[in-house]
């Protein structure tokens, strides 16, 4: 067939000499100018002229599928489908099917502008998420098909994480998110790192954002036991060596001037209906500060009374030394030695407003088995025993007042006074001097700024009178002589003494008669 200056044949081509033909469709473009391209269509005549084309093949040995003519488009690969797509019933099994070279670790791949490409499953992007026989969506374990293993990281919002999950977003819309995001952080040195790692911040660093920034925000409720935060460190390695700390939260805050507050750790409860503390603590606690401050404004008190009886209270109890059951209460971390304090139960019976019961809950585990038993226990607060305790030095020290002067005006007047306030009464005083034996007497005593040093010596000798304070020190001689043997007196000045006790010491060619002195003050 022919025509326009082309051809067409349909027909046998043998090879001359052998025994060998092909079956050919073969058609021709003249070499004239401007030639073609003329083509190979396929069509089927169910209307006009030009019927409609449902394959062509082009003088380049492109194949095209579908209608070319009415897209107005050539074919530009081996095979080119125009529309719809490829469909395979059934891949075969076996090596006849690989990749390349034998490659298995070879993919077919469509790329964006529709071509077929071989590519290596190790560069494939999706690969880096899988989804498992439990219907999970998993990356970056150990043993991935895919290069990434639990040595890679994985971001959201940026191309480098800098964690194992690390997630950015910087954008202005809030997003309400809810579920669970959980971390396991395993490495194979020394260098450390962070199981979560949160960070809120604004862009700019010369300026502050409204409202609130949580760097960790951990919200928790509908359970038998609820943590809004839940911190566990612990040394499990059995390296000989010993660690520095092991801390459950740490909680650090900086101000650097520019915020009215800083707190490390602020904790905040309500409603619990016997039980609601801020702060539990299982163990002792340290402060590198002179203690904790306790809210104690005027403003905030009502009904404020003066303490009375505060010492009749302290009579009342009974301080004591203990150690704890440390053995069999180990979960609640009881310090170990001897201990000095109060028995709740007995404060309780005297003061029950210093004293409350406390109930700790059971420990669970991941299966909800209790691990430790819950318990109640008393409690008492030593820190309001502080105010009772002034309250009754205060009531003390009036007493003493008293007692001061009621002792400054007997020793003044002691035939008036209360001879039982004296320490040498006069009658006592009479006896002694009668006798023929080394005596030494005080009187008054007590005395406020002078007494009398009345005494006797049974045989001639040097005598001394010395004063020494209540802890032995000597403060003067008092007199120093070689005397005859009879009763003798000398007159203390002790306006130079405070007010306290002191001992006169009587010596007779070294041998002493000790007595006591109390000066009290006027």
């Amino acid at each position: 067939m022919s025509g326009n200056d082309d051809m067409m044949y349909v027909g046998q081509l043998f090879r001359a000499g052998a025994d060998e033909s092909d079956a050919v469709i073969a058609w021709g473009d003249n070499a004239s100018s401007p030639a073609g391209p003329d083509h190979l269509r396929f069509l089927f005549m169910g209307s006009g002229l030009e019927g409609f084309e449902t394959m062509r093949l082009t003088g380049d040995g492109f194949y095209g599928i579908g209608d070319f003519n009415t897209a107005g488009v050539q074919p530009d690969e081996r095979l080119d489908v125009l529309n719809r797509t490829i469909r395979a019933r059934a891949i075969p099994v076996g090596t006849t099917y690989q990749a390349p070279d034998a490659d298995d670790d070879k993919l077919l791949v469509v790329r964006s502008d529709g071509r077929f490409n071989w590519r290596d499953a190790s560069t494939l992007g999706s690969c880096d998420w899988l989804v498992n026989a439990q219907e999970h969506v998993v990356t970056a374990y150990s043993g991935m098909p895919c290069v990434p293993d639990d040595g890679s990281g994985v971001g959201i919002g940026l191309s480098s994480p800098k964690a194992k999950l690390d997630v950015y977003y910087t954008g202005a819309i809030n997003h309400s998110l809810s579920g669970n995001l959980a971390t396991n952080s395993q490495y194979r040195n020394t260098s450390g790192g962070r199981g979560i790692l949160g960070n809120a911040a604004t862009l700019l660093s010369n300026q502050f954002a409204g409202g609130f920034f949580y760097g960790v925000h951990g919200q928790s409720g509908n359970a038998e036991t609820s943590y809004g935060v839940y911190g566990d460190a612990a040394i499990t390695a059995t390296s000989p060596s010993i660690a520095n700390e092991v801390i459950g939260v740490l909680g650090t805050a900086n101000g650097n001037s520019k915020a009215t507050s800083a707190i490390g750790v602020k904790g905040k409860a309500l409603g619990g209906i016997t039980n609601t503390y801020a702060m539990w603590s299982e163990g002792s606690q340290f402060s590198t500060t002179t203690g904790t401050w306790t809210t104690s404004d005027a403003q905030l008190k009502q009904n404020v009374e003066p303490q009375v009886g505060a010492m009749d209270l302290l009579r009342e109890l009974r301080p004591s030394t203990y150690t704890f059951r440390t053995e069999e209460f180990q979960f609640l971390q009881l310090a170990d030695g001897l201990q000095h304090g109060l028995i709740a139960q007995e404060v309780e019976a005297v003061l029950p407003e210093l004293v409350r019961t406390v109930y700790r809950p059971a420990d669970i585990d991941s299966t909800g088995t209790a691990v430790t038993p819950s318990m109640e226990m008393k409690a008492v607060n030593y820190e309001m025993l502080i105010p009772i305790m002034i309250a009754a030095i205060k009531e003390q020290d009036e007493q003493i007042v008293a007692l001061r002067e009621a002792l400054a005006s007997c020793c003044e007047n002691p035939a008036n006074g209360d001879s039982r306030l004296l320490t040498d009464p006069e009658g006592d005083l009479d006896k002694a001097m009668e006798g023929d034996e080394r005596s030494l007497h005080i009187q008054p005593n007590p005395f406020t700024e002078r007494t009398t040093l009345h005494y006797r010596l049974e045989r001639s000798g040097r005598m001394q009178l010395l004063a020494n304070s209540a802890d032995g020190k000597s403060l003067k001689v008092l007199q120093e002589a070689s005397l005859e043997a009879g009763a003798y007196q000398f007159n203390w000045e002790t306006g130079d003494l405070t007010a306290g006790m002191y001992y006169v010491t009587l010596l007779l060619d070294g041998e002493p008669i000790v007595k006591k002195a109390v000066k009290v003050a006027r």
